[in-house]
């Protein structure tokens, strides 16, 4: 046996995706709370969230990025942050629903509007971001979906002892889920 298989999201579409639909919800100035980018994963993101602002020709600003571990606590913190900016910020990319929930409780409690005053994207779809109020857009990581595709892909690597295994890599599709945390009306 030779090589390792992967089975992954393309976080890179996913996160182009999210910023995409912020930017459609008339989103101008678009943070990103992007997790620790020694880690391919929340790199792809960022790239995403960067490539839909330069097709729509939306500046990009480094001070709009903020890196955490992306725990809820980072969320109020991050906010805080973005708040003592110059910028009238109106919408927010993060990289996983845990730190946009610290994001969305922050800004009720201070009495900003969500949507109408910033609109909010996560990401993977937690069971909380159904619930909370407003309840959270994300981008859709089905997880039993890839652990049910990288089951196979063992299962079939162990049945066929004589293959060579190859590096394999099987993308498993995502999609992003609108709720009210990005549900603007406009007159």
């Amino acid at each position: 046996m030779e090589g390792n298989s992967n089975v992954l999201i393309d976080d890179f579409d996913a996160a182009f995706v999210a910023t995409e639909h912020l930017i459609t919800k008339k989103s101008e100035v678009i943070a990103h709370f992007s997790g620790p980018q020694n880690l391919e994963i929340y790199k792809n993101r960022f790239k995403g969230y960067k490539a839909a602002l330069k097709k729509y020709n939306i500046p990009f600003s480094k001070e709009l990025v903020i890196s955490s571990s992306l725990m809820e606590s980072d969320g109020e913190e991050n906010v805080k942050k973005l708040l003592t900016l110059p910028y009238k910020l109106d919408g927010l990319f993060c990289a996983n629903d845990v730190v946009a929930i610290g994001a969305i409780k922050y800004l009720k409690n201070i009495k900003v509007e969500i949507p109408k005053d910033i609109a909010i994207v996560g990401f993977s779809n937690e069971s909380i971001s159904s619930v909370i109020d407003p309840s959270l857009t994300t981008i859709n990581q089905p997880g039993l979906e890839i652990g049910i595709t990288a089951t196979n892909l063992l299962i079939s690597q162990i049945d066929d002892k004589s293959k060579i295994i190859t590096n394999e890599t099987i993308i498993v599709k995502t999609n992003l889920i609108e709720r009210n945390s990005s549900l603007r009306v406009f007159e």
